[in-house]
Formats: structure tokens, sequence, C-alpha cells
């Protein structure tokens, strides 16, 4: 084997490791990524309270642990951070059979530090207000969350106003809303919960709506709705002007691009679809379970058709082979099982919930199959065709073959920066600063960033395939040689004669030669002269053996001159080449 061939078979088994790995990290980093801060719809809490003792007796080492597990975060967009947007508020309204007491405070995640405050002894520090508290003239009423005065303290003042209040639910109308505004933009934390050791049980129904200034959409999705609806213009834009080109050229469409062609309008669909979806949830509130389907359906069904087209054409389907036969059949089973187990996942994603749990690898482990088979496939593919293409001498068709695998290449690395972004987030899970900074990128790493690779890919892939007047050159009709890359003159004048001379009974001793070659030789001149003006011994013993070589001399500056091209004995050539009995030229 020559050398040049097994550095290419290893440069190759390289590349497909690297992709391998690039695809298994990044879905396992789609499985570790931290999942948004989400906002429950509704909370229900019901925590027995203690048996005996006042509401001090409730403030004791544990207290700390229970306000964290009755808390939850959500992201809010002010009024100030959206152009045109209006008051944002979150409004908590209790509902039967809530009763007993209740304390609730609401704050900013960045003054999470400011919990608790001192208290008398023995308790000294606790984050319920006391009765000694009281007595002490330390907190206002029994049950209230403490919140530490920053500016006495000597520190910085909060970030966004403190919230905490005590509701007895004997001295309200059920149900009872209560209104927080938010007048910055940030993380948000609630802390709702019952209060024990007071006259009777307590228990607490409430439902939570969020009004951010863009509506009702949540915070941490919001960048969605636009990225949606940009890139639904792009795909438009680039659809109307990929079929004005396919309108001029349409003699010379392949099929390849009659296939992207469907590609983009699907793609225009599908992002109109999930803007629909997003708008329809931003100003309802609630999430449309039938456009969540569509959503997930016909996203799978995008990477499905995608990389189903990407790899019949590293397979050299219209390029090199005019049918990929039972392969095609295999192709379409794939694609067929990428769909499906796409779907399942999209449904997961799409949906607002936490999908950390390792439920999800039920559906992410068939996926991961069938998008490393489709990996794995596509490049061994590109690989195969490529050498066929240098073989053949195939330079422009080669040329494109060659920005497809950088194109795949520059893909894999993305994938493999995404997985370390992913793992650097779920790194800093715990960083409250650090989400603080960095929720408002947390939908590029759930949705964005594989998106909008995909539309880097496939506005490339348009540009690469686009319809133009030299499409010829990477159809089945140039398949042989580049008619260009074999022409070549000879300044011999009497070459041919001379051989005719020294060997007259060549040609009829072992039949024209050229019969048996893949290229026709024709000499002919620069000027429309026709075959009456051929003359030479050669000419005869072409016709005689029914070889097409015609010779024409030419003379000028006083010397003969033979111009010799070459010919592809390919269909769109007149007089190329004889057709055998096998269908081969």
């Amino acid at each position: 084997m020559p050398v040049s061939a097994r550095r290419a078979r290893r440069g190759t088994a390289a590349a497909l490791a690297v992709m391998l790995v690039a695809v298994l990290m990044a879905l396992l980093g789609t499985i570790l990524a931290p999942a948004p801060v989400l906002a429950l719809p509704q909370v229900d809490v019901d925590v027995d309270p203690s048996p005996e003792g006042g509401a001090s007796d409730f403030i004791d080492d544990v207290i700390d642990e229970q306000l964290m597990v009755n808390r939850i975060c959500f992201a809010m967009n002010a009024r100030n951070s959206i152009p045109g947007g209006q008051d944002a508020f979150v409004e908590l309204t209790y509902i039967p059979p809530s009763t007993g007491t209740a304390t609730l405070a609401i704050y900013n995640i960045l003054d999470q530090g400011l919990l608790g405050g001192k208290l008398p002894p023995p308790d000294d520090f606790g984050y319920l207000c006391t009765d000694a508290g009281v007595q002490a003239g330390m907190c206002p009423e029994v049950g209230l969350v403490l919140f530490r005065n920053a500016t006495a303290d000597g520190t910085r003042p909060p970030h966004a106003p403190l919230f905490t209040k005590v509701l007895k639910f004997k001295e309200v109308t059920l149900p009872y809303p209560v209104r927080y505004d938010v007048t910055v933009t940030g993380l948000y934390c609630m802390i709702g919960m019952p209060l024990g050791g007071f006259d009777e049980d307590a228990e607490v129904m409430a439902t939570i709506k969020y009004v951010n200034a863009h509506g009702l959409l949540p915070a941490v999705d919001y960048p969605k709705l636009p990225f949606y609806g940009v890139t639904c213009l792009v795909y438009l834009g680039v659809f109307l002007m990929w079929m004005a080109k396919s309108a001029l050229h349409w003699n010379e469409i392949l099929p390849v691009q009659k296939y992207i062609s469907g590609v983009i309008g699907f793609l225009v669909l599908e992002t109109a679809t999930n803007y629909w979806y997003l708008s329809n949830w931003n100003t309802h509130g609630e999430q449309s379970w039938a456009l969540l389907f569509l959503s997930a359906i016909m996203n799978s069904a995008r990477n499905s058709v995608s990389l189903f087209i990407l790899l019949i054409v590293a397979m050299g389907y219209g390029v090199v082979k005019p049918s990929l036969g039972d392969d095609m059949k295999k192709c379409q089973l794939l694609a067929a099982a990428h769909l499906v187990f796409g779907a399942l996942y999209a449904g997961f994603t799409l949906k607002q919930s936490d999908h950390k749990g390792f439920g999800i690898l039920l559906v992410i482990i068939p996926l991961a199959i069938t998008l490393t088979l489709f990996y794995v496939g596509t490049l061994s593919a590109l690989t195969a065709t490529t050498q066929h293409l240098e073989m053949r001498r195939q330079h422009f068709k080669l040329a494109m073959y060659k920005n497809l695998w950088r194109l795949l290449f520059f893909a894999g690395l993305n994938l493999v920066a995404f997985f370390v972004v992913n793992s650097v987030w779920f790194s800093k899970r715990d960083d409250v600063v650090f989400l603080a900074r960095w929720w408002r990128w947390r939908w590029l790493l759930v949705d964005g960033w594989l998106n909008l690779l995909y539309t880097v890919c496939m506005l490339a892939i348009c540009l690469l395939w686009r319809p133009t007047s030299n499409n010829a050159r990477y159809g089945l009709e140039e398949l042989v040689s580049d008619p260009l890359e074999d022409e070549f003159e000879l300044d011999v004048p009497d070459l041919f004669d001379q051989h005719a001379e020294q060997y007259p009974g060549a040609n009829k001793r072992r039949g024209d030669p050229l019969a048996e070659q893949t290229v026709v030789f024709a000499l002919d001149s620069d000027t429309d002269d026709s075959d009456d003006d051929v003359t030479g011994p050669m000419h005869g013993g072409a016709a005689a053996n029914g070889s097409p070589t015609r010779v024409a001399l030419a003379s000028g500056m006083g010397q003969a001159a033979a111009h010799l091209r070459s010919r592809s004995p390919s269909p769109m050539r007149g007089g190329g080449g004889r057709v055998a009995p096998d269908g081969k030229y």
C-alpha cells in the first residue's frame, strides 16, 4: 500500500475517533448540564408543626435546611431591561384549604448572605423572629424571616428590596394575593413555609404568577423567542434566494440540490413553529401541549433529514453514484430510528422540567447510538468518496468534498467546546455569584449553542451547493475527468506522420490502441474546417478500425501545429466515446 494511502487511512481513523468522542462527550454534557432555574407553577407545602412549645421552639439547628427545602428560585426581567417592557412582579395567591400561619420572604439571590439575624440568648442567632426577639426589640413579629441590616453592619446595601411577611389565615379571606414588584433584573428566591407551634396545625397552598417585562414566558427562556424569530427570517431569506437561483439554472439542478431546497423550506416551518410555541407561552403563561408536541416532532425531523442527506451526499449520491441500492434503504431506516428517539428526547428538553435525572438515559442512549452511526458512516463514506475522486482526478468535486470535510471537523470541535462549557457550568452550579452573573446565557446550553451551530453549518452547505451555471461540474456527466485539466499542446508537427511511416503495420497487427482507452484523443485545428481536409496514414488506419480519432493539420507562422485534447467518454460530449456491450465507456 502506498505511503500516502496509509497516511490517509491513519488520518481518517484519527478523525473518526475524535468525532466519536466529541459526540459522546456532547451528549454526556447534555445529561450533566444543570437544569435552568425554574419557577414552579404551584406550591403545596405541608410541614408537620411542632407538637408543643411556642414559636421560639421552632428556631433550632435545622432551620437553615428547612428554609432551603421550602425555597424556590426564579429569574426575572425588570422593566428597564426590555425595550418597551411592562412592570414586572411576582404574585403569590394563597388558596383554600390553607390554614394556620405561614411566613413568606422574597429576596435577590445575591442577598442570600443577609439571611438571619441576631437574637437574644440563648439563641444568639436565628432565621425567624422569636418571642424573645420581639420582647428585646430585635424584630417586629414572631415568625418573620430575618435579614441582617447590611448598612448597620457596614457592608453593602441589598441588591434588591427585601420582602418578608407573616400571614395568619384566620385574619384574611382566601384567596389572598401577595405581590412583590421586581425593579432589578436578576435571580430571586422565595421562601414560603407554614409555621408550627401555634394554636393549630398549618397547611399552605398557593399559586404563583410571574409577570416579566416581556410577558409571561420565564426569563431564562425569553432569549429563545427573538433567537427563533431571527433564525426564521434568515432561513426565509436563504430559501427565497435559493429558489431564485434554482429558477435561473433549473436545467442544471442536481438531485442533491433538490433535497437541500426541501430542507431549507422545512427549516422555515420548524423555526416558525418554535417561535409560535414560545410566543403562545409568553402570551398565555402556559405551555401548549399541542405546539410542544409539534415542535418536538419537527425538531427531530429536521435533525434526522439533515443527517440523512449528509450521509447520502458523503456516499456520493447524485455526484459519483446514480443510485445507492440497498444502502439507501439502510440510510432511511437509520433516519427513521433517529427521528423516533429524537422526538422523545426533544419532548424531554422542551418541557419545562428538571431533566437531569437518569430516566432520560432511556431516551438519550439509543439517540446517542443512532447519532454516532450517522457520524461514523458519514465520515467513512466521505473518506472513500474523496479517495475515489482523487484517483479519478475530479478536482471540482474533490474541492467540494474537502470543504465538506472541513465543515464537519469544525462542527466536531464545536461539540467538544460545548461539552467543556457544560462541564464548567455543572461545576459552578452551587456558586451563587456565578449563577447570578451568567443565568441569562443558560439558554445557549439548552437550545442556543447546537441550533446556532446547525444554522452556521446549513448556511455553509447552502453556499457550497448553491445552484450555478457550473452545476454540470458536480454531476454524473463529468465523472471521468475535468475537461480543462487534460488539455495540453504538442509542438511536434510531424510526430504522427513519422510514427506511421516507421510502423506501418502497427494498427493492423494490434488494432487501434485508442479503442481500448478510457480517454479518446481528437486532433483538430482551431478553425472550422471539416474532416475532408484530414490527411495522413494514421487517419486511414483509424477509420479502418472504427476509431473516432481524427487528425487535422493546421499551419501557422510557417510551422504546422497539432493541438491534442483529451476527451472524456461522457454522454455529454459529442463524438466522445463508444459504448461497449456491457454499458461502459
